[in-house]
């Protein structure tokens, strides 16, 4: 209950100072009781909505959250037509069962609004994703109960209309939800659906679960389940919760969907700044209902000279319907200064249509009843936190579309000029004579898996292509394979149920604890770096490092791996983060002397850099300028990069986002130019902006190519 306290403060707060700023003439405030679904029992809940409903001083009841509890105030509600507003209950049953049908007794005026659409447009959203993420094949868990109804009856006829296998469509019931509607097919106890659906072969699992409890059993049961498979889950918006994150590592890696604020609106960022953290479910909405209410009660007001009837339930319904604008959006009315407009003109007489936190507050003008188009969020558990992934919307008008809106929250920030620059670069290379690389993971501890398995993931590439190890710099920790929580020991994997890159013959030149960033400045500049290994029993230690011993004919493509940071919010001053970030890292003027110092020193001909740690620009943008540098980062300057492919098996994610696309797109196509790997990269790279740097100083980007610096050199004296 605290999160949706601190969302009425916020609100209260807000449109006292519209009061105060607008031409409306008197003031007032809405006072809120507050009650706990949670702990009332059905009964509770039912004697609760018969006395608020017979109350005349109750202007408009919010919530309750869940279906089944909103099933109840619903029934009670409905003769009176007291204003029941629900932000985030979404049973398509519930909200058919009352919406406005002019056609029937008692059904001719609408009471009911809910500020989501109902669960069949995010059943369509969930199928999207699994298409999106190229899934053929999917099974279904639900409970039995108001909540899991809609996506057990809609999954199959959206499955089909979207050319995708419903494996399995299983309800269950648990201690946890019962069972509250009868179908067909019998609802399976819970232990008996779990078993059902983990045995079949599908890319995914959707989970539409009205019990928390009932979610961490699954998370608890997954990893044996999934072993050796790789099914994903992916959860409707009931996890979207504080409650999972209280699972900790078991939420790890969850992906799913929800309702969520509209990203135009501003009350994203807005949120984040007063509160430091993202908004979970029904927050934005719960905001949008107060702000309902607020309009309402305004309108009243401003007719009680001339209406005694202007508290009545029906005219109540009726200024809410006045707010309504068949989908054309109106005032961005969640803000201050949105309210004070949206109060003026109700002062006025205007009418007028408004927008909320969650995005346009229209309702279908002839059932009313819920939204007509809802945002929602594509979310996963990343370290500890929730993680805003993408942002989507389903076609209300029947066409069964999804439109991915990621462009809402940010845009894609691919810079056109680039490629004309890069044609407008006259630079003469000498022939090329060999090719190297730079390898680096610069983590270390098991939750950093995937740093170094993106590493040996590259290394094992390019051996596969003919590199030797005297041509390959490889620096990471090893401290992964024979690590103690390691269910896979001297095993690594960047893929699900990929291959081992741990091999026998993996060559490491150095260990992180041998180096430090000036060291690794120094190896890229030629310099033999000495360390003792007498002592040493690593089988996969070189024993003798290899040296770049490099010159004006040499490729050498430079990967780096790890965390990163900025100076104080800078774009512009960073490091790529050593070891545990005890100590200096391989910062921005380190970066700027190393390139300079190579290029001076003829150490290549050509230098492809790409980077893979957050903040990453806020380095390597003193790459410009270079003749023969072309820099790619994860991330701009003041972002963070994200993760991707979490192993349930393992407990880690096995890879990095922009990584798995980059160099997965370089194997698939050598052939690649540069200009359409950053267009690739930088569309499918979600939550960080790619950033490519110094193509002017380059060559064309439209041909240029990674081929010459992933396979090596081959003279034709050696044909």
């Amino acid at each position: 209950m605290a999160r949706f306290l601190q969302i009425s403060d916020w609100y209260a707060e807000n449109f006292r100072q519209a009061q105060k700023n607008s031409a409306f003439k008197n003031d007032f405030e809405l006072k809120l009781e507050w009650y706990d679904e949670d702990s009332m029992t059905t009964e509770e809940l039912t004697t609760l909505a018969d006395e608020l409903v017979a109350r005349k001083d109750v202007f408009a009841i919010i919530g309750p959250s869940y279906s089944i509890n909103l099933e109840i105030f619903a029934k009670k509600c409905f003769e009176s037509k007291k204003p029941l507003i629900a932000p985030t209950a979404s049973s398509e049953n519930l909200v058919r069962s009352y919406a406005v049908n002019v056609a029937q007794y008692g059904r001719k005026k609408p009471f009911l609004w809910t500020l989501t659409q109902t669960d069949d447009a995010q059943s369509a959203i969930l199928i999207s994703q699994v298409l999106a993420n190229g899934g053929k094949k999917f099974s279904l868990l639900s409970s039995a109960d108001t909540y899991g109804r809609t996506f057990f009856e809609w999954m199959p006829f959206i499955a089909a209309q979207a050319g995708v296998e419903l494996v399995q469509n299983v309800r269950y019931k648990s201690e946890n939800t019962g069972q509250t509607y009868e179908a067909g097919t019998p609802a399976e106890q819970f232990e008996v659906a779990l078993e059902k659906v983990f045995s079949q072969e599908t890319d995914y699992i959707i989970c539409a679960l009205s019990s928390t409890k009932d979610i961490e059993t699954v998370l608890r049961t997954r990893s044996e389940m999934l072993k050796g498979k790789t099914t994903r889950l992916l959860f409707s918006d009931t996890a979207f919760s504080p409650e999972l994150l209280k699972f900790g590592e078991l939420a790890e890696g969850i992906e799913g969907v929800a309702p969520a604020v509209d990203p135009e609106s501003g009350f994203l960022n807005a949120y984040k700044a007063r509160f430091g953290s993202l908004p979970l479910i029904g927050e934005a909405h719960f905001y949008d209902a107060l702000m309902l209410c607020g309009f309402a009660a305004a309108a009243c007001i401003q007719k009680e000279n001339t209406d005694k009837n202007a508290f009545s339930n029906e005219n109540i319904n009726n200024c809410l319907i006045g707010f309504n604008g068949a989908n054309e959006g109106g005032i961005n009315a969640w803000t201050a200064y949105g309210m004070s407009q949206v109060l003026s003109k109700i002062q006025s007489g205007i009418s007028v249509n408004i927008n909320g936190a969650t995005g346009i507050l229209d309702f279908n003008s002839e059932e009313y009843t819920s939204v007509l188009k809802s945002v929602y969020v594509q979310w996963t558990v990343f370290e500890g936190s929730f993680i805003f992934i993408n942002y989507m919307t389903e076609d209300y008008y029947g066409s069964g579309l999804v439109e991915s809106s990621r462009t809402w929250v940010w845009d894609i920030d691919i810079d056109e000029n680039l490629l004309e620059k890069s044609k407008a670069a006259n630079i003469i290379y000498e022939s090329q004579k060999s090719s190297w690389a730079v390898i680096i993971a610069a983590s270390t501890g098991w939750s950093n898996y995937r740093h170094q398995a993106d590493a040996l993931y590259l290394y094992q590439f390019l051996k596969s292509n003919g590199f030797s190890d005297d041509n390959i710099v490889l620096i990471i920790a090893d401290d992964i394979a024979s690590y103690k929580r390691n269910k896979r020991p001297g095993e690594i994997f960047c893929r699900i149920n990929g291959e081992n890159l741990y091999t026998d013959d993996v060559e490491i030149d150095y260990l992180l604890s041998e180096l430090n960033p000036e060291r690794v400045s120094e190896i890229l500049c030629g310099q033999s770096v000495d360390v003792d290994r007498s002592t040493v029993t690593n089988p996969r230690l070189a024993k003798t490092p290899t040296v770049l011993n490099t010159d004006e004919h040499a490729n050498i493509l430079w990967f780096w791996s790890g965390h990163g940071a900025n100076r104080n919010g800078s774009s512009t001053l960073g490091q790529f983060v050593w070891k545990d970030g005890k100590e200096d890292g391989f910062t921005t003027e380190l970066m700027e002397k190393t390139l300079k110092k190579m290029k001076a020193e003829n150490r290549f001909r050509k230098l492809l850099i790409v980077t893979e740690t957050c903040y990453s620009a806020s380095v390597l943008h003193v790459a410009e300028g270079i003749d023969g540098v072309l820099a790619f980062t994860a991330a701009n300057g003041q972002e963070t990069s994200l993760a991707d492919i979490f192993s349930v098996e393992l407990g880690v994610w096995l890879s990095n986002r922009f990584t798995h696309i980059f160099f997965d797109s370089i194997m698939e196509n050598l052939d690649c130019s540069f200009w359409d790997l950053y267009n690739y990269s930088a569309s499918k790279t979600i939550g960080s902006h790619v950033c490519l740097f110094n193509a002017d100083n380059y060559e064309s980007l439209a041909f240029a190519n990674a081929k010459e610096f992933v396979t090596p050199y081959v003279s034709f004296d050696d044909l």
